[in-house]
């Protein structure tokens, strides 16, 4: 209950001391219930900020989580000493799927249904995030190679354990995350399209770069392990004598597979590194197979760009050019031509002031 006005006294009495304190303490209150109403279940990501947050958080760690993970799979059985790092860096990994999958399982989801309505039923969030996702979750969170690290194994063991490494990969298949949480800031913040489209675009380039140069090392490190004597990386050792043993150097195995992956996304092709047993053509010929349509993509995405930039001069050059043909064929004298060419040209300049102001 607020205090009768009689009692707020102007002054330094104490009815007026008495009456600020009780004011403030209500504002007080006031605010920690509308704080504490922010966690009620379940949250709704348009108004949550504890839930934009968590998004910050999420998209910075699937850029380290696509960038560590391929890494892992591919140079973990090159590593010794180096291993122990992955291991840390996967259970911190595995305390961010646990706290995200607490955070999914209890946000709302849009209706397919009905657009621009959430659905705020917590058992039916629940249940919906238990049926989509939440076993690629648990997949995902399977112990993996860096065990061999602080367990003596057996190579029965070992090779179990080689391939249950390949399901951290499992982690990647949620980097839609990463584009939708760009999506909900660029709502929210009002982004430049063009700018986002070309952001986006890039980031896919890097990241399908750095996984191709994952691939294409692995399969060296995997032919050398297996004691395959004709592997890419020993061609090139043989090639070009300068170059320095790849397996005592990952860096420059990286750097090198790296080479390889632009090169081969870009459709050059120097032909300087090629494939040398029957896995390497088939692992060469699925990653020229995803560059190609990446590269396509890459491309499309550019064009349309440039295009929506530039639609208005597309659009000029497109009516200049039905002018001079309609002048051509009413043979309009060449002065009054340059005359209607040039009211043409002012006139898109008066459209786009025009447009500024509205």
């Amino acid at each position: 209950p607020t205090p009768s006005p009689r009692y707020a006294m102007s002054g330094n009495g104490p009815r007026y001391t008495a009456f600020v304190e009780f004011k403030n303490t209500s504002t007080r209150r006031r605010d920690r219930l509308a704080q504490w109403r922010e966690f009620n279940l379940p949250i709704d990501p348009r108004k949550s900020s504890v839930r934009w947050i968590w998004d910050v958080v999420v998209w910075h760690m699937f850029v380290l989580i696509s960038f560590v993970v391929p890494v892992e799979v591919a140079f973990s059985e090159a590593m010794e000493g180096e291993v122990a790092v992955f291991f840390w860096l996967n259970r911190l990994f595995d305390a961010f799927t646990v706290c995200d999958m607490v955070i999914q399982s209890v946000t709302a989801l849009p209706d397919p249904h009905r657009p621009g309505v959430y659905v705020t039923d917590l058992k039916k969030v629940v249940c919906k995030y238990v049926r989509r996702s939440l076993w690629l979750d648990v997949l995902s969170l399977v112990p993996s190679l860096p065990l061999s690290t602080f367990f003596q194994l057996t190579p029965v063991e070992a090779s179990a354990l080689y391939v249950l490494r390949f399901l951290r990969l499992l982690r990647l298949l949620r980097i839609g995350i990463f584009f939708d949480i760009t999506v909900q800031w660029q709502l929210s913040c009002g982004c430049n399209n063009a700018v986002l489209s070309l952001t986006n675009t890039l980031s896919i380039i890097l990241v399908a770069a750095h996984w191709l140069a994952c691939v294409w090392s692995g399969a060296g490190i995997e032919a050398h392990t297996h004691g395959i004597p004709a592997n890419w990386i020993q061609a090139l050792k043989e090639s070009k004598p300068f170059t320095p043993d790849l397996f005592d150097d990952l860096v420059a195995m990286y750097s090198v597979a790296l080479y390889w992956s632009v090169m081969t996304l870009t459709g050059i092709g120097y032909g300087d590194i090629t494939p040398q047993n029957i896995q390497e053509y088939r692992i060469c010929a699925i990653c020229m197979l995803v560059s190609g349509g990446l590269w396509a993509y890459t491309v499309g995405e550019v064009c349309g760009v440039v295009t929506g930039l530039l639609s208005q001069d597309l659009h000029l050059k497109k009516r200049m050019d039905e002018l001079n043909n309609l002048m051509e064929e009413q043979h309009v004298p060449p002065d009054k031509r340059k005359e209607l060419r040039r009211y043409l040209f002012e006139a898109r300049k008066v459209h786009q002031l025009e447009e500024q102001k509205a």
